[in-house]
C-alpha cells in the first residue's frame, strides 16, 4: 500500500508512506514531528470512502479531536435518511477506551479482548455471550434536538410535505435514540409539548440491552451513533463519564496501565480491522511491560488484515520491527534514505540503550562495514555507471555501517577494526536468533600485499578470528580493493583531462603513458598512489560534496572504471542471492 500526505506544521513537502509489511513505525526525539505525521495521513484520508483510518491517542491531542470534530460536523448527512452513509473513520481517546472494551467484548467472542478478559478472570461467559461487563452511561434529549424533531412531524403533517425530503426522524441515528428508549421504558414524546428536555440520567448496558438497541451489530452504525451521541450538538452522552465494570463489582480503572494499554489496542483490532482500514497509534507501547510488547508486536505484524502506522520511542519495540518497517522522523520529514549505522545512532541517543547499534544490526539481513560512507557512496555510483544496470536492487538489500580498519605492517591483523565489530556482534546475540544472513568487511588495501588478494577480492580472515567466518548461520566475508582505496576508482584519463588535472598525474608518474579508454588496471604505480590531494578539490573542496561527485562521474566513460568495481559488485550480488 501506498499513501501521500500534503504538508504537515513542521515540513511543507508533500511526502509519500510506503508500506513494506502491515506495521510503519515512526521513530524519533521528541517534537520531531512523529505525531505531525499522523495528524497529516489522517486528515489526509479521514473523507475517503476507500480507506478507513482509525486514531487513538493515550492522551489528549487537540487536533486529531478538531480533525474528527470537523468530520461529524461536515457530515451532517450521518443524521439523513440515506443508504449506507456511515461514519467509518474514528478518532479515539483515553476516554473512549471503556466504550471500545465493552462493545469488543460483547459484539466480538472470538476477539482478543475476550480472550484477555477470560484468561484473567475478570469476566464470566455464557455460550458467546459475555455476562458480567456492564457500561454505566449518562444520558439525556436536549431540547433542541426534541424541537427539530417536533418541527419535521409538523411538516410531514402538511398536503403539501415532499415526500423525499430527508428527515432526521427517518435517520439510523433517531431510529437507535427511540429503541433505546423504549428498551429503557423511559417515557418521553417527540410531537408532544409536555416534555421538553431529557434530563440527564444514568444507564446500565450490559450484552442483552446490546442486542435490543443494536440489532444488527453493525459495527459501524454502532460507534456512528456513539460518536455523533458524544457530539457537541447532540451531546446525549458524556463520554468522559462512562464507566465499566466488570464481575464481581471490579471496575476497569482498577486495571494497569498496561493491562488497559494493551486491552485499548485489542478492541480496536477486534472491532475496526479489515483490508482498508489504517491504524494510527501514538505511542501505544507506553507503559507495557516488556511481555506484553511483545504481545502487542506480534499482533500487530502477523494478526492484522489492515496497515498501522506508530510512533515509539521504546528502544524493545523498535527492536521488534524490521528494519524496513522503521522511518526516522526529523522536523516532520520521513528520512526514507538513513543507513541503519546512522539510524542506531540517532535512536541510541532517544532510547538511551547501550550498544543498541548492534541490537538493531541483528534486523539487517545483509550487512557492510566500510570505512567511511562516502566511500560506499562512491562505489554505488561507479558501479550504477560501469554495469548500466539497476544495481540499486542489490545496494537496497544491504545495511551499511562505519568500522575503520588499517594495515600498515605484516604484524598486523587486515581488518582488525571490522573483525572486532563483527566479533562484538556475535557477543551480543546471546544466543538469539538474528535476522542477518551476512556479513561483509570491505577494507582498503593500504599496506597488504595484492597478492594475498584473490581473483573476487577476498582475504583469508586471519586464524585469530577463525569463529567469525560462520556462526549463527551467518557467513562473514573479508574484501580488499585492489587499488589503495576506494578513492583511487575515481582516477581517469578523461575526467582528468576534462578538469584539467591529468597533467598533475602524468609530473607524479612520468614513466606512465595515460591514455583515453584505459581503466589503469594493474599499474602497480596507481594503485598505491594516494590520490587525496589530486582527487578532494574536484569533489571534497569544503568537505564531501555529493553534487560534484556526481558531476566527476559523469565525466568517467564506462570503458575506463575498473574491472574491480563490477567484480566487487558481483560479489554481493552473488552472494546476497544465495
Amino acid at each position: 500500500m501506498v499513501i501521500e500526505i500534503n504538508s504537515n506544521k513542521l515540513c511543507n513537502e508533500r511526502q509519500t508512506i510506503n508500506f513494506t509489511n502491515k506495521v510503519l513505525t515512526l521513530v524519533g526525539e521528541n517534537g520531531c514531528g512523529k505525531s505531525s505525521i499522523l495528524e497529516a495521513v489522517f486528515e489526509k484520508y479521514i473523507e475517503d470512502e476507500q480507506i478507513r483510518t482509525i486514531c487513538f491517542s493515550s492522551g489528549q491531542n487537540e487536533l486529531f479531536t478538531n480533525l474528527f470534530y470537523r468530520h461529524k460536523q461536515r457530515n451532517r448527512r450521518y443524521l439523513q435518511k440515506e443508504e449506507n452513509q456511515y461514519i467509518s473513520s474514528f478518532y479515539f481517546n483515553y476516554d473512549w477506551v471503556r466504550v471500545l472494551v465493552f462493545f469488543a467484548s460483547v459484539l466480538k467472542p472470538n476477539g482478543k479482548v475476550r480472550e484477555f478478559l477470560v484468561s484473567r478472570g475478570y469476566i464470566d461467559v455464557n455460550g458467546e455471550d459475555d455476562v458480567s461487563s456492564k457500561l454505566h452511561f449518562p444520558f439525556r434529549i436536549r431540547k433542541y434536538y426534541k424541537a427539530r424533531i417536533d418541527k419535521e412531524i409538523l411538516e410531514e403533517a402538511k398536503p403539501d410535505f415532499d415526500y423525499e425530503t430527508k428527515l432526521v426522524r427517518k435517520s439510523y441515528f433517531h431510529e437507535i435514540l427511540v429503541r433505546l428508549l423504549s428498551v429503557y421504558n423511559i417515557t418521553f414524546e417527540f410531537g408532544d409539548d409536555k416534555y421538553q428536555t431529557l434530563f440527564k440520567r444514568g444507564l446500565e448496558l450490559n450484552s442483552g440491552k446490546v442486542f435490543q438497541i443494536f440489532t444488527d451489530k453493525d459495527i459501524n452504525r454502532i460507534f456512528s451513533f456513539w460518536a455523533l451521541a458524544t457530539h457537541t450538538y447532540e451531546r446525549n452522552i458524556d463520554i468522559d463519564e462512562c464507566s465499566l465494570v466488570f464481575k464481581n463489582n471490579m471496575e476497569f480503572r482498577q486495571l494497569s496501565d498496561g493491562e488497559y494499554q494493551l486491552l485499548s489496542i485489542y478492541a480496536l483490532i477486534d472491532l475496526f480491522d479489515s483490508i482498508n482500514t489504517i491504524f494510527l497509534f501514538d505511542e501505544i507501547d507506553s507503559h507495557l511491560y516488556y511481555r506484553n510488547l511483545e504481545k502487542l508486536w506480534n499482533v500487530l505484524k502477523n494478526q492484522l488484515n489492515g496497515k498501522v502506522i506508530t510512533t515509539t520511542h521504546i528502544a524493545d519495540s523498535i527492536l521488534r520491527n524490521d528494519y524496513d518497517d522503521l522511518k526516522l522522523i526529523e522536523r516532520g520529514k520521513i528520512e526514507n534514505e538513513l543507513t541503519l549505522r546512522e539510524l542506531a545512532k540517532r535512536i541510541s541517543s532517544v532510547v538511551g540503550k547501550e550498544k543498541f547499534e548492534f541490537q538493531l544490526a541483528t534486523r539487517a539481513k545483509n550487512i557492510v562495514l566500510i570505512d567511511d560512507e562516502d566511500d560506499w557512496i562512491v562505489f554505488k555510483k561507479l558501479a550504477q555507471k560501469k554495469l548500466n544496470e539497476d544495481t540499486n536492487q542489490v545496494f537496497s538489500k544491504i545495511i551499511t555501517f562505519k568500522r575503520t580498519s588499517s594495515f600498515n605492517n605484516n604484524n598486523e591483523v587486515f581488518g582488525k577494526g571490522k573483525l572486532e565489530f563483527v566479533k562484538e556482534f556475535k557477543n551480543q546475540l546471546n544466543g538469539g536468533n538474528p535476522e542477518t544472513k551476512r556479513i561483509f568487511l570491505i577494507c582498503d588495501r593500504d599496506k597488504l600485499s595484492k597478492n594475498t588478494i584473490s581473483a573476487d577480492l577476498q582475504v583469508n580472515i586471519h586464524n585469530d578470528y577463525n569463529g567469525l567466518r560462520n556462526f549463527n548461520g551467518i557467513n562473514t566475508h573479508l574484501l580488499s580493493w585492489k587499488r589503495l582505496e576506494i578513492e583511487n576508482y575515481l582516477l581517469s584519463f578523461s575526467m582528468l583531462t576534462n578538469k584539467g588535472k591529468i597533467q598533475e598525474l602524468q609530473n607524479r608518474f612520468i614513466r606512465i603513458q595515460f591514455a583515453a579508454n584505459d581503466n589503469l588496471d594493474g599499474i602497480a604505480d596507481i594503485e598505491e598512489y594516494d590520490a587525496k590531494t589530486l582527487l578532494h578539490p574536484l569533489y571534497k573542496p569544503n568537505g564531501f560534496n555529493e553534487t560534484l561527485l556526481n558531476e566527476l562521474i559523469a565525466l568517467i566513460p564506462t570503458e575506463e572504471i575498473s574491472e574491480d568495481i563490477e567484480t566487487m559488485y558481483n560479489f554481493l550480488k552473488n552472494n546476497i542471492a544465495q
